[in-house]
Order: structure tokens, then sequence, then C-alpha cells
């Protein structure tokens, strides 16, 4: 790290797909700032989110984790605010560190010198890299600009609560359990998803394929105390920590 560290500025958007850009093509909506920022650094085409929930989907972005290691499966409805009275929009609350003892990126800034800070909506509570057990990989070496960074295949893994996703170029598959409905499309021949190929017995092989791809590769990263085939996510919001640690409580809202 140089002497004196770079300026590091993340914004981080909210609700934003990523069609919704002018330099993605739109013609709906001007991003003028959004395009140039495109035009002058590096746009990553195959850069997925862990899931496809806000808190969650930060919790991963931050920890470098799933959510099935994190134990951050829904939107935080309780415990995300500290209120004066103990009250806050959704009645009376309490702070919950959702992240207690996890370590984020910005510990890594913070050990090389750098002072962090954050602003706007965070909603993930109140805030030793372990590289063998994060599934994520280091793209320094595509900024860097070094030659063999790119791969030529990209695997998207994606969750919430008990439905994961398993996603290849020309495959994706969705299981939700315990007992479904699951879900397996031929991209190559479906871009659009629109016909369900998991009862199809010509698809066996590749429903057999995808099925045993996506319970290894979370059977290797998942905390059975946080694993989210176990959660009750109904999309309500999350009101406590999951897993063993809530001693008994409920973790989900379920209306």
């Amino acid at each position: 790290m140089p002497d004196k560290p770079r300026n590091l500025l993340i914004i981080m958007s909210d609700d934003q797909g990523p069609w919704a850009m002018g330099c993605a093509g739109t013609p709906e909506i001007r991003t003028p700032n959004l395009d140039r920022l495109a035009a002058e650094g590096i746009r990553f085409s195959n850069f997925f989110c862990a899931s496809p929930v806000c808190s969650p989907a930060r919790a991963s972005f931050l920890t470098g984790r799933i959510p099935s290691q994190h134990g951050v499966h829904d939107w935080l409805k309780s415990g995300n605010i500290a209120a004066e009275e103990g009250v806050t929009w959704c009645g009376r609350d309490r702070p919950i560190e959702y992240l207690h003892g996890m370590s984020g990126f910005t510990d890594v800034l913070a050990g090389g010198g750098y002072l962090c800070a954050f602003s706007g909506k965070w909603h993930l509570g109140f805030p030793d890299p372990e590289a063998e057990r994060l599934p994520g990989r280091s793209f320094a070496a595509v900024l860097e600009g070094r030659e063999g960074a790119g791969r030529d295949d990209v695997v998207v893994f994606d969750e919430y609560g008990p439905t994961r996703m398993i996603r290849e170029r020309g495959w994706k598959y969705i299981h939700r359990y315990p007992y479904g409905p699951h879900e397996l499309y031929c991209l190559a021949e479906d871009p659009g998803e629109e016909r369900n190929l998991v009862d199809d017995p010509q698809c066996r092989d590749e429903l057999t394929r995808l099925r045993g791809k996506l319970d290894a590769w979370f059977f290797r990263y998942a905390d059975p105390a946080l694993d989210g085939v176990r959660q009750p996510v109904s999309g309500h919001g999350q009101i406590d920590v999951a897993g063993p640690d809530n001693d008994g409580r409920e973790a989900f809202a379920q209306g």
C-alpha cells in the first residue's frame, strides 16, 4: 500500500437494475454522471449480488460472505436504528448487532491507514479476512490490467431464505426448500425464461448436474447455524439475529 493511500469512494445505489443507466442502452432514463463514470472507468458486466434483497446484499458486499454465512436473510425491520426511547417506525425496538464479530473490507482498509465513514441509507444494523471460507474472488488483477485476469465462465449462485439459484451461461435452476416448486430454464433457447423444463425428462441430466453443483457449493460455504434453508423468510422483514444466538426468539416477521 502506498505511503499516502488513495481516496476511495464507494457508491451503492438502492433498487437499481443493471438496465437503469443510459450507458446500458435504456432510452427512458438520463444518467449523465453514471455514464461518465462508466466511460472513464471499468464496467463489470458479470457482477452479481449474493441476494436480491437490500440488507443481505449489503451484508455480503461488506463481509464477502453469503447470507447463509452472515445470517442476514431479509430486509431489517428491527434493530436497525438507535432511536430515542427505543421507538422506531415499526414500534418498540432495540439495537441489534447483526454482524457482530464479523470483519468487513472496511476493517482491512482501516488497518491499512484509511479513515472510513459512511453516509446515507445503511439498513444493516450497527456497524482478518478468512479467504478460504469466503466464496468471492478478488478482481484486483483486472483493475491492474494484468493479462489473463478475467474468466470465460461465470457461475452465479444466489439465495433468498430457503430459495436458491444457480445460473450459468446456458442454464438456470431455482430450488425452493423443502419441496418446491422448482424451476429449470435453457437460457440459450429461452432467454425470457418462459418454459419451465424442471419436469421435462429430456432435461433430467442437466437438472441433476445443476442440483448437485448447487448443493456442493452451499455445503462448502454455508454456516449450518445460519443456513437460509432453515429460516422462515417471508419478505416481511428480519427482526432479530438468525440462528441459535437469538435464544429461541422469532427472527423473521410473518405479516
